[in-house]
């Protein structure tokens, strides 16, 4: 409803080639990209991160500069491994925060809040 023209495409955490070609395929015609990435917040089981194969298609995207935004929702340390895109958009795990986020990025709502831990983007 917010976004009338877009289109939304599915990613696996996992994707195989195939996948990865029709993600790259299927954004060949729009200027701005927007991930909306999740990651799970799961103390003291090690460290989260995205896979290889899902950071070299953001990468991949990002070399035409077609990566607009990031939405991510859970553990923001999961971003350091991201190439620089210079608007992020943070959320929690609850419905209240996933609309909240979406309002933002359709600039509805003013961006405000403070992460409770050090991200190191780069």
């Amino acid at each position: 409803e917010l976004f009338p023209n877009s289109k939304t495409i599915l990613m696996h955490q996992y994707p195989t080639q195939t996948q990865c070609l029709r993600v790259i395929n299927d954004t060949f015609g729009y200027d701005n990209i927007i991930f909306i990435t999740y990651s799970e917040f799961l103390a003291y089981t090690g460290p989260e991160c995205f896979t290889r194969r899902f950071l070299n298609i953001i990468n991949s995207m990002q070399y035409t500069n077609r990566v607009s935004t990031i939405i991510h929702y859970g553990n923001a340390k999961v971003m350091e491994e991201l190439p620089h895109i210079s608007r992020k958009i943070f959320g929690g795990c609850s419905q209240k925060s996933t609309l909240a986020c979406l309002e933002v990025l359709a600039g509805e709502r003013e961006a405000k809040g403070k992460l409770p831990y050090k991200v190191n983007f780069k």
